[in-house]
Protein backbone atom coordinates (compact mmCIF):
# COMPACT_ATOMS: atom_id res chain seq x y z
CA UNK A 1 0.00 0.00 0.00
CA UNK A 2 1.27 3.74 -0.93
CA UNK A 3 2.33 5.63 1.73
CA UNK A 4 0.68 8.87 0.14
CA UNK A 5 -2.02 8.84 -2.86
CA UNK A 6 -2.11 11.51 -5.38
CA UNK A 7 -4.81 14.20 -5.10
CA UNK A 8 -7.95 13.24 -7.10
CA UNK A 9 -11.51 14.15 -6.95
CA UNK A 10 -13.85 11.81 -5.48
CA UNK A 11 -17.50 12.15 -6.98
CA UNK A 12 -20.06 10.90 -4.88
CA UNK A 13 -23.89 10.33 -5.94
CA UNK A 14 -26.52 10.75 -3.08
CA UNK A 15 -30.07 9.50 -4.43
CA UNK A 16 -33.14 11.03 -3.67
CA UNK A 17 -36.06 8.70 -3.52
CA UNK A 18 -39.66 9.84 -3.76
CA UNK A 19 -41.29 8.44 -0.75
CA UNK A 20 -44.76 7.98 -2.72
CA UNK A 21 -43.42 6.29 -5.34
CA UNK A 22 -41.03 3.88 -3.92
CA UNK A 23 -38.31 2.41 -5.94
CA UNK A 24 -38.36 5.72 -8.37
CA UNK A 25 -35.24 7.96 -8.70
CA UNK A 26 -36.23 11.52 -8.07
CA UNK A 27 -32.81 13.87 -7.98
CA UNK A 28 -29.28 13.43 -8.05
CA UNK A 29 -26.86 15.68 -6.97
CA UNK A 30 -22.68 15.04 -7.36
CA UNK A 31 -21.13 16.49 -4.40
CA UNK A 32 -17.76 16.69 -4.50
CA UNK A 33 -16.23 15.72 -1.29
CA UNK A 34 -12.69 16.90 0.29
CA UNK A 35 -12.29 14.72 3.59
CA UNK A 36 -9.85 12.87 5.31
CA UNK A 37 -10.96 10.08 6.67
CA UNK A 38 -10.05 6.74 7.80
CA UNK A 39 -7.58 5.31 5.38
CA UNK A 40 -8.71 1.91 6.32
CA UNK A 41 -11.91 3.23 4.41
CA UNK A 42 -11.05 5.95 2.13
CA UNK A 43 -8.14 7.83 1.03
CA UNK A 44 -7.73 11.23 1.71
CA UNK A 45 -8.34 13.86 -0.53
CA UNK A 46 -8.72 17.37 -1.49
CA UNK A 47 -8.72 19.79 -4.33
CA UNK A 48 -5.71 21.60 -4.35
CA UNK A 49 -2.44 20.11 -5.82
CA UNK A 50 0.26 17.75 -4.60
CA UNK A 51 -0.73 15.23 -2.08
CA UNK A 52 -2.50 15.06 1.18
CA UNK A 53 -1.73 12.09 3.82
CA UNK A 54 -3.97 10.85 6.52
CA UNK A 55 -3.09 11.01 10.01
CA UNK A 56 -2.87 8.05 12.49
CA UNK A 57 -6.56 8.81 13.67
CA UNK A 58 -7.22 9.31 9.66
CA UNK A 59 -8.05 13.13 9.97
CA UNK A 60 -6.60 15.70 7.73
CA UNK A 61 -2.98 17.62 9.93
CA UNK A 62 -3.29 21.24 9.69
CA UNK A 63 -0.29 21.53 7.72
CA UNK A 64 -2.00 19.58 5.41
CA UNK A 65 -4.84 22.42 4.38
CA UNK A 66 -4.28 25.19 1.94
CA UNK A 67 -1.80 27.81 3.80
CA UNK A 68 -4.56 31.21 2.53
CA UNK A 69 -8.06 32.03 1.10
CA UNK A 70 -8.21 30.91 -2.45
CA UNK A 71 -10.55 32.52 -4.77
CA UNK A 72 -12.65 29.74 -6.39
CA UNK A 73 -12.68 29.14 -10.60
CA UNK A 74 -14.74 30.67 -12.83
CA UNK A 75 -17.93 29.82 -12.53
CA UNK A 76 -17.53 28.45 -9.21
CA UNK A 77 -18.75 30.61 -5.99
CA UNK A 78 -17.33 30.19 -2.56
CA UNK A 79 -18.89 30.19 0.63
CA UNK A 80 -17.09 30.55 4.07
CA UNK A 81 -19.17 29.63 7.01
CA UNK A 82 -18.32 29.54 11.00
CA UNK A 83 -19.88 29.05 14.23
CA UNK A 84 -19.48 30.80 17.56
CA UNK A 85 -20.23 30.52 21.01
CA UNK A 86 -20.45 32.44 23.42
CA UNK A 87 -18.42 30.95 27.04
CA UNK A 88 -20.18 33.16 29.09
CA UNK A 89 -23.72 33.37 28.42
CA UNK A 90 -23.70 30.31 26.14
CA UNK A 91 -25.14 31.48 22.95
CA UNK A 92 -24.43 30.80 19.73
CA UNK A 93 -24.33 32.11 16.52
CA UNK A 94 -23.08 31.37 13.18
CA UNK A 95 -21.99 33.63 9.98
CA UNK A 96 -20.59 33.15 6.35
CA UNK A 97 -19.71 34.85 3.43
CA UNK A 98 -20.52 34.36 -0.10
CA UNK A 99 -17.35 35.55 -2.67
CA UNK A 100 -16.78 35.00 -6.89
CA UNK A 101 -13.73 34.24 -8.64
CA UNK A 102 -12.37 37.70 -8.07
CA UNK A 103 -12.61 37.28 -4.34
CA UNK A 104 -15.66 39.57 -4.39
CA UNK A 105 -18.35 40.00 -1.97
CA UNK A 106 -21.80 38.37 -3.71
CA UNK A 107 -23.92 38.09 -0.08
CA UNK A 108 -23.17 37.65 4.09
CA UNK A 109 -25.12 36.55 6.62
CA UNK A 110 -24.88 36.46 10.42
CA UNK A 111 -27.51 34.49 13.02
CA UNK A 112 -27.69 34.25 16.44
CA UNK A 113 -29.30 30.93 17.34
CA UNK A 114 -29.58 31.30 20.80
CA UNK A 115 -27.81 28.71 23.34
CA UNK A 116 -26.48 25.36 21.46
CA UNK A 117 -23.05 24.14 20.80
CA UNK A 118 -20.38 24.71 18.88
CA UNK A 119 -21.43 21.47 16.65
CA UNK A 120 -24.60 23.13 16.29
CA UNK A 121 -23.52 26.21 15.56
CA UNK A 122 -21.27 24.93 12.88
CA UNK A 123 -24.15 23.09 10.82
CA UNK A 124 -26.36 26.00 10.74
CA UNK A 125 -23.57 28.41 9.37
CA UNK A 126 -22.80 25.45 6.25
CA UNK A 127 -26.90 25.13 6.02
CA UNK A 128 -27.29 28.88 5.84
CA UNK A 129 -24.52 29.27 3.02
CA UNK A 130 -26.23 27.00 1.23
CA UNK A 131 -29.25 28.18 1.35
CA UNK A 132 -28.02 31.60 0.56
CA UNK A 133 -26.08 30.30 -2.35
CA UNK A 134 -29.38 28.66 -3.93
CA UNK A 135 -31.49 31.25 -3.32
CA UNK A 136 -29.21 33.32 -5.56
CA UNK A 137 -29.38 31.08 -8.38
CA UNK A 138 -26.05 30.00 -8.14
CA UNK A 139 -24.93 26.42 -9.68
CA UNK A 140 -21.69 25.50 -8.66
CA UNK A 141 -20.35 26.32 -5.07
CA UNK A 142 -17.63 25.42 -2.85
CA UNK A 143 -18.19 25.58 0.52
CA UNK A 144 -15.56 25.93 3.51
CA UNK A 145 -15.88 25.66 6.95
CA UNK A 146 -12.90 24.87 9.70
CA UNK A 147 -14.81 23.00 11.67
CA UNK A 148 -13.89 18.98 10.28
CA UNK A 149 -16.81 17.25 12.59
CA UNK A 150 -19.51 19.30 11.03
CA UNK A 151 -18.64 17.88 7.57
CA UNK A 152 -18.49 14.51 9.03
CA UNK A 153 -21.83 14.73 10.16
CA UNK A 154 -22.61 15.26 6.80
CA UNK A 155 -20.72 13.26 4.13
CA UNK A 156 -20.36 9.94 6.84
CA UNK A 157 -23.38 7.73 7.71
CA UNK A 158 -22.11 5.92 10.59
CA UNK A 159 -21.24 10.02 11.87
CA UNK A 160 -24.45 11.80 10.85
CA UNK A 161 -26.70 9.44 13.08
CA UNK A 162 -24.55 10.28 15.88
CA UNK A 163 -25.25 13.78 15.50
CA UNK A 164 -28.83 13.87 16.58
CA UNK A 165 -29.57 17.68 14.89
CA UNK A 166 -32.07 18.36 12.01
CA UNK A 167 -29.69 20.52 10.16
CA UNK A 168 -27.97 17.73 9.04
CA UNK A 169 -30.75 16.30 7.48
CA UNK A 170 -31.68 19.89 5.98
CA UNK A 171 -28.49 20.36 4.62
CA UNK A 172 -28.56 16.75 3.03
CA UNK A 173 -31.85 17.89 1.29
CA UNK A 174 -30.04 20.53 0.07
CA UNK A 175 -27.38 18.60 -1.59
CA UNK A 176 -30.07 16.24 -3.11
CA UNK A 177 -31.28 19.31 -5.22
CA UNK A 178 -29.96 19.94 -9.01
CA UNK A 179 -26.83 21.32 -8.68
CA UNK A 180 -23.27 20.88 -7.68
CA UNK A 181 -21.64 21.46 -4.14
CA UNK A 182 -17.94 20.99 -3.32
CA UNK A 183 -17.12 20.98 0.38
CA UNK A 184 -13.78 20.64 2.01
CA UNK A 185 -12.23 21.91 5.36
CA UNK A 186 -10.42 24.99 5.90
CA UNK A 187 -8.29 25.89 8.43
CA UNK A 188 -9.25 28.50 10.98
CA UNK A 189 -6.51 31.06 11.06
CA UNK A 190 -7.87 31.36 7.03
CA UNK A 191 -11.08 31.60 7.65
CA UNK A 192 -11.17 35.33 9.36
CA UNK A 193 -14.15 36.52 7.64
CA UNK A 194 -16.70 33.88 8.45
CA UNK A 195 -15.26 34.01 12.12
CA UNK A 196 -15.37 37.62 12.02
CA UNK A 197 -19.06 37.26 11.10
CA UNK A 198 -19.80 34.45 13.25
CA UNK A 199 -18.79 36.40 16.37
CA UNK A 200 -20.65 39.56 14.94
CA UNK A 201 -23.40 37.33 15.49
CA UNK A 202 -23.46 37.04 19.36
CA UNK A 203 -24.15 40.24 19.58
CA UNK A 204 -27.63 40.34 17.34
CA UNK A 205 -30.96 40.07 18.01
CA UNK A 206 -31.74 36.09 17.61
CA UNK A 207 -32.28 35.03 14.23
CA UNK A 208 -31.16 35.24 10.95
CA UNK A 209 -29.77 39.14 9.07
CA UNK A 210 -28.95 38.29 5.46
CA UNK A 211 -25.81 41.30 4.40
CA UNK A 212 -26.14 42.64 0.85
CA UNK A 213 -23.31 44.66 1.32
CA UNK A 214 -20.37 43.68 3.23
CA UNK A 215 -20.10 45.63 6.57
CA UNK A 216 -17.12 48.23 7.05
CA UNK A 217 -15.82 46.15 9.99
CA UNK A 218 -15.21 43.42 7.35
CA UNK A 219 -13.03 45.04 5.00
CA UNK A 220 -9.96 44.40 6.62
CA UNK A 221 -10.35 40.65 6.17
CA UNK A 222 -12.10 41.00 2.52
CA UNK A 223 -8.93 42.90 1.99
CA UNK A 224 -6.56 40.41 2.96
CA UNK A 225 -8.06 37.48 0.79
CA UNK A 226 -8.21 39.49 -1.94
CA UNK A 227 -4.65 40.43 -1.83
CA UNK A 228 -5.22 43.69 -1.77
CA UNK A 229 -4.46 46.57 1.04
CA UNK A 230 -7.53 47.82 3.00
CA UNK A 231 -7.12 50.98 1.71
CA UNK A 232 -7.68 49.76 -1.95
CA UNK A 233 -10.31 47.11 -1.15
CA UNK A 234 -13.74 47.08 -3.37
CA UNK A 235 -15.56 44.33 -1.47
CA UNK A 236 -18.48 44.56 -3.69
CA UNK A 237 -21.75 44.04 -2.71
Amino acid sequence: MPSSIQVRELYFIYSHWNSGLAGTLKEKCVLQMYLGVSYSRRPAITSGNGEIKPTRRGRIAENQLESKWRKPSIPWVKANSDGAVCKRTGLAGCGGILRDHEGVWISGFMANIGNSSVLNAELWGILYSLKVAWDKGYQKVEVECDASMAIKAILEPECSTSVNHPTVCSIKAMLERDWEVRIKPIKRAINTCADRLAKESLSHTLGFALLDTAPQWLYKEIAKDMGLSCESCDPGG
